[in-house]
């Protein structure tokens, strides 16, 4: 291992504290709940989706306390925006857990893991940035940036995963971490990751690390990591129509979606397929469905591309569809309900809306 690398992650680390010590999660004293927070909130999400909703979220839940007693639902609206709603769902039996157990986060890194919803990654984070104690928080940033400064070339996945964690065990890494405090250092590579030493055409000139990047140096930058070949996922089309039926307080109906099921706990338009390529799917019940909209809206999620069109009924003609008759509905007031209504049915209603007015 290289001599220099003490300077190399000194100087990045000056690079992250010039530009991103501004974010409201990097403060002098952190607290490890708003750490485990800020780190479910920013994996598989942007900075930029995560700012205008952080300080919100802990006006709603200051503290770990307040989260562990919150309703599931309120959990959903004050997480609406950041997506893969699982992670929130993660993050709350994560809480309710260690709330139960006196409010305590375990010691190290195995103990952390054993907390549900609370993975490698996390726990890593939790004792590197929440703790500020020697560890490396493994994730695609993190492997991308050490992988092309040491030139690893090792393929994407748990062996890449492996190789970059098992730096630490090396004196002069594990040194020069604790040098620049484990939470700055692996700040620092997060920030380059994602600012600079992008998937796609990473911008090099403008990397601390550029004159002592192996890859860069042998001009295999975009080689580096070794990318699995990827295998192709069959899409599937799927025509959906979305029922839309008003009582007369101008109330909309919607159902609660169930474990299992897409959008587990959302609320959602009675929906219904009119055609499908998959004719295994059983997200939704098939319907003989005339004289929907021509107008639609394209979403997609897992393995299918879906068409979403609308009708307006009446209460009674729906019923007489016979569909979705086992499920909760509930007429809620669209637009002003705290209740959490899943995205497409929002970009639906939204539409007709806007075209109402």
């Amino acid at each position: 291992m290289r001599k220099n690398i003490e300077k190399d992650f000194q100087d990045l680390v000056s690079w992250s504290k010039d530009n991103y010590s501004h974010l409201p999660w990097r403060s002098e004293v952190r607290d490890l709940y708003r750490v485990l927070v800020s780190e479910v909130m920013l994996q598989q999400t942007t900075v930029a989706t995560v700012l205008p909703r952080y300080e919100s979220f802990f006006e709603k839940f200051p503290d770990l306390a307040s989260l562990a007693n919150a309703d599931e639902n309120d959990l959903a609206l004050a997480w609406k925006g950041l997506g893969y709603y699982r992670r929130a769902q993660n993050l709350y039996k994560a809480v309710t857990m260690i709330h139960q157990s006196g409010g305590e986060f375990p010691d190290g890194e195995e103990e952390l893991q054993k907390v549900p919803g609370v993975g490698p990654y996390t726990a890593a984070a939790l004792t590197a940035i929440g703790r500020n104690q020697l560890a490396l928080a493994v994730d695609g940033n993190l492997q991308r940036v050490l992988s092309r400064y040491f030139f690893i070339e090792v393929e994407q996945g748990p062996k890449l995963q492996k190789a970059v964690h098992s730096l630490i065990q090396n004196k002069t890494f594990a040194k020069t971490l604790e040098l620049c405090g484990p939470r700055k250092f692996n700040e620092a590579l997060m920030d380059l990751g994602r600012a600079i030493c992008k998937p796609r055409n990473p911008k090099c000139g403008e990397c601390p690390l550029q004159n002592s990047c192996e890859a860069r140096l042998k001009h295999k930058v975009e080689l580096v990591p070794v990318k699995k070949e990827k295998q192709k996922v069959a899409i599937s089309e799927l025509k959906l129509v979305r029922f839309l039926v008003k009582n007369s307080q101008g109330e909309m109906l919607f159902y609660k979606k169930r474990q299992g099921e897409w959008l587990k706990d959302q609320w959602e338009l009675p929906t219904a397929i009119v055609e499908s390529e998959d004719q295994k799917i059983k997200q939704y019940p098939f319907a003989n469905v005339a004289n929907y909209s021509d107008e639609q809206i394209t979403t997609a999620i897992t393995r299918y591309r879906i068409r979403n069109y609308w009708k307006e009924m009446e209460e009674l003609d729906f019923r007489d569809l016979g569909i979705l008759n086992d499920r909760d509905f509930a007429f809620l007031p669209w637009g002003k309900t705290q209740e959490h209504i899943s995205s497409a049915s929002e970009k639906v209603l939204t539409l007709i809306n806007g075209r109402s007015q």
